[in-house]
């Protein structure tokens, strides 16, 4: 139990990502890598990226609205994460490349550089929010397929048609699609369930009437708080701030006695870079199956205990 509570947190970390994107203003279709000042005008109605409402201290919620108005003028940003996660007391860890576009764009390439499986590093996993799906393009690593064959079959007694079969399938792309309409309308959406999926979202994982500020230095804040989705093994997340910008640093998951379980820092940070729309536009390759995973990421979420709250009428 202990060994699946770190791949437990990892993946509930994901489809609450993936959840906070499922709600968000209509976008049209790019047609133009020009059009990101466009882009700009058309989100000045911008949300409260940090929900106040729980938090009681004076001096507290000062802090957080001097954040919130330097996230305010962002549109666009990109950025990578260096994450470590320990499971069974072995290293996971994955550098991932991400870009964001107001309101519900989003662009990520996430390279698995440590496992507990030799067959999983080096394994890349495109993640595109198109503002209608999510899209995850996944491909293990050239060669990994014979290095899951011997892990699987230490003793070598499968036959060489299942390997070759097993080698196959290992190393043959796939495609994972999420519609986020359908998502909002089963109740899961960034305002219900976390605001964890970009930085301009700083706390969007904290559950916010437990905020605490730490500790504060020239350079930056430090936060304490109970996460507001349930993630095993976890019971606390520390959260590093940058006072010049208000963007998220580092983020660590915490678990009995304080022992840090998984990190996630975030360095390369560029502020209205003016990003290609590229990014945020997916084609999936011909003949490879695309799978509709929508449905299972939902039970996936109620699995979690994240239970769905009503939302209006989806047009």
């Amino acid at each position: 139990m202990k060994k699946m509570a770190g791949f437990i947190t990892i993946f509930v970390i994901f489809i609450v990502t993936v959840a906070s994107f499922s709600k968000g203003e209509e976008l049209s279709s790019p047609s133009s890598s020009q059009g990101s000042s466009e882009d700009a005008k058309s989100a000045k109605k911008k949300p409260d990226l940090i929900d106040k409402t729980n938090v009681q201290d004076p001096a507290l919620k000062k802090i957080l609205q001097q954040i919130e108005e330097k996230l305010a003028g962002i549109n666009e940003y990109s950025y990578v994460v260096q994450a470590s996660n320990i499971v069974n007391n072995r290293e996971i860890a994955h550098y991932d490349e991400r870009c964001f576009r107001r309101p519900n764009l989003f662009f990520s390439k996430l390279t698995q550089t440590k496992h507990i499986f030799l067959d999983m590093i080096g394994s890349i996993t495109y993640c595109v929010v198109d503002g209608k799906n999510l899209w995850r393009y996944v491909q293990n690593a050239p060669g990994s397929g014979q290095k899951m064959i011997n892990r699987i079959d230490p003793n070598h007694r499968l036959p060489l048609a299942e390997i070759q079969k097993l080698i196959k399938r290992h190393e043959t792309p796939k495609i994972y699609k999420y519609n986020l309409k359908r998502l909002q309308q089963a109740g899961y959406s960034a305002e219900d369930i976390a605001r964890s999926g970009t930085l301009l979202k700083p706390f969007g994982q904290c559950y916010m009437a437990t905020l605490k500020l730490d500790r504060q230095d020239a350079s930056g804040w430090v936060f304490v708080a109970k996460p507001n989705i349930p993630m095993m093994g976890i019971s606390l997340l520390r959260l590093t701030i940058n006072k010049k910008d208000g963007i998220l640093r580092k983020v660590e998951f915490l678990g009995a006695q304080g022992k840090v379980l998984s990190t996630q820092s975030i360095s390369n940070v560029r502020l209205n870079p003016d990003l290609s729309k590229t990014f945020f536009t997916f084609s999936p390759p011909a003949g490879i199956e695309i799978k509709d995973d929508t449905e299972d990421i939902i039970q996936s979420l109620r699995s979690q205990g994240i239970q769905p709250k009503a939302q209006p009428a989806v047009q």
